[in-house]
């Protein structure tokens, strides 16, 4: 019995059911999208089948499955499934922008109405600070609640957990930042406009480059030449 030839087979149709449950990408620009490098979405949305992830990128998108129905398990068991749906899909009115929320909860758990967006991230060690990209995702998700919501309390947590370590942490107290959001928001109607080749998708680094499957040919993977002086050309033997 060849398991890992199973696997490799396995874990390919359960990331692709998992992406079939958010649409075709391609249509729309997701929270995941809007803090992303620019050229990274281009590519992914214009050529989706170009670069098939390989198996060890599909088990990590995998384990982020697991730890999201984990923590999904660990609410239901604290009896507070009445309170929260998941993969909550929030659309903007006029553009094809779109958020997947992993917990939307509607209560706080004392029953006190609110809206407080959960986004599970799994990591091979807790940073000790929220990536900035994070921090995009979750804003934007609350700018678009704003908009379907207009009043009342509305938070978010990034909650991040290490399966390894067995470790979890809450980055807590986040809330609508308007101007954030009003900027986030731009980006998106500019990877829009990259999509229907309206404008150049300029790519960006972050701690994502070197997972990323186009990085062999990007200009930001390449150093610039330095110019030495000429004398220390001259005395500097090669």
């Amino acid at each position: 019995m060849n398991l890992i030839s199973f696997f490799e087979t396995a874990v390919s149709a359960l990331n692709n059911s998992k992406s079939a449950e958010l649409g075709d990408r391609s249509k729309y620009i997701g929270s995941s999208d809007v803090g992303a490098c620019a050229r990274k979405v281009y590519l992914q949305k214009r050529h989706p089948d170009a670069i098939p992830p390989d198996f060890c990128t599909m088990m990590k998108f995998s384990r982020g499955h697991v730890a999201e129905t984990l923590i999904e398990n660990i609410f239901d068991a604290a009896g507070v499934e009445h309170l929260y749906d998941t993969q909550v899909e929030v659309k903007h009115p006029e553009y094809p922008l779109k958020a997947h929320v992993d917990f939307l909860f509607y209560a706080d758990f004392d029953g006190t109405p609110q809206l407080h967006v959960i986004e599970v991230k799994s990591v091979n060690g807790i940073p000790d600070e929220p990536y900035p990209q994070w921090i995009d995702q979750l804003t934007f998700q609350l700018g678009l609640l704003r908009i379907k919501y207009p009043k009342g309390k509305l938070g978010g947590s990034i909650l991040a957990i290490d399966l390894n370590a067995g470790a979890v942490h809450q980055f807590n107290g986040f809330r609508h930042n308007k101007s954030l959001f009003n900027y986030l928001q731009n980006r998106a109607l500019h990877l829009l406009d990259c999509l229907a080749d309206k404008a150049e998708a300029e790519p960006s680094t972050s701690h994502l480059c070197s997972y990323c499957s186009y990085r062999s040919d990007c200009p930001a993977m390449t150093l610039p030449k330095v110019e030495l002086p000429v004398e220390i050309e001259t005395d500097v033997p090669f």
